[in-house]
């Protein structure tokens, strides 16, 4: 709201000096147009900012998991062969990992992570069920199509 009020009064302020002239001849005055630049629509959700991990989504991603208030959110999700899916770890302080259970690849482990993102990119169809290693009641599953 406090950025809306200063923009109001950038707007404000811009209109009174193109407002504000001499009276001289129309034939002989300059231009005093005066060009703002228009920052871009504010987000609704004051919590997505630039600081915010989840902010930019990728163009690669195909879906996005917040791992957020000790869950996984949504905590099951399907895509498609070759897809990558990001883990957004957005739960302040708290530590938290994506862990692949039985069946899933090696490779299918996060770092452990309190603030920052993991994507990983399935190869082949199946579903991948995984949970939080640290808080095991954290649990979540992808579903991969061909």
């Amino acid at each position: 709201m406090r950025r809306l009020a200063g923009f109001s009064a950038i707007v404000l302020a811009g209109a009174l000096v193109v407002g504000c002239g001499n009276d001289t001849d129309e034939d002989t005055a300059e231009d005093t147009t005066t060009v703002l630049d228009v920052p871009g629509a504010m987000p609704d959700d004051p919590e997505m900012d630039a600081d915010d991990p989840g902010a930019e989504e990728s163009e690669d991603v195909a879906a996005t998991v917040r791992v957020e208030n000790f869950a996984f959110d949504p905590p099951n999700i399907t895509v498609s062969v070759g897809d990558t899916v990001e883990w957004v770890f957005a739960d302040g302080p708290v530590d938290h990992d994506v862990t692949g259970g039985e069946g899933a690849p090696e490779d299918f482990v996060s770092p452990t992570l309190s603030e920052d993102t993991w994507t990983y990119t399935f190869t082949e169809a199946g579903e991948y069920d995984y949970i939080c290693s640290l808080h095991p009641n954290m649990t979540g599953s992808v579903v991969v199509e061909e």
